[in-house]
């Protein structure tokens, strides 16, 4: 919007300008990089760069941020989500917290979606932002890409 500087990302409380998001997300730069790998129909594929874009976008870099909907850390991974990948989260642990568990954890869960989708990238950042579930009623529906945006809009 206008009133908005511009290249910032949006989090829970404000904006954080692009230069401060990659600045924190720097401080990771390696778990990023360990766990950029996957196999995906037979080729070898780093996704180094989507990665370190999802983190961005999803936390701006901040290890420590929570959502609204109670997602936590850098890949603002949901309770449920975070204990299927076999993080701890109770009242007293939350492994999502902690940024190398929550890079592991969540770049797994990503790639689990890229395997599930794998001739759609978009589909797997929908089905990671989302749930997988939506990614299913989309197919079953046999939404085209074009016809998303509108299906969103009636969904809400």
């Amino acid at each position: 919007t206008a009133t908005n500087p511009p290249y910032t990302i949006p989090y829970r409380d404000g904006r954080y300008s692009l230069k401060e998001t990659f600045s924190r997300i720097s401080k990771f730069r390696d778990y990023i990089e360990q766990n950029s790998y996957i196999n995906l129909k037979g080729k070898n594929i780093v996704i180094k760069n989507l990665a370190t874009a999802l983190i961005a976008q999803e936390s701006g870099g901040d290890a420590r941020i929570t959502s609204r909907s109670n997602a936590r850390g850098l890949t603002q991974l949901m309770p449920e989500t975070a204990r299927d990948m076999g993080l701890r989260v109770d009242r007293y642990v939350d492994h999502r917290l902690d940024p190398e568990l929550s890079i592991e954890k969540g770049l797994k869960y990503f790639k689990w979606q890229m395997e599930e989708n794998p001739d759609d990238i978009r589909m797997s950042l929908i089905a990671y932002n989302a749930g997988p579930n939506i990614v299913r009623r989309l197919a079953s529906k046999r939404l085209r890409w074009n016809q998303l945006k509108e299906y969103q809009l009636v969904s809400q």
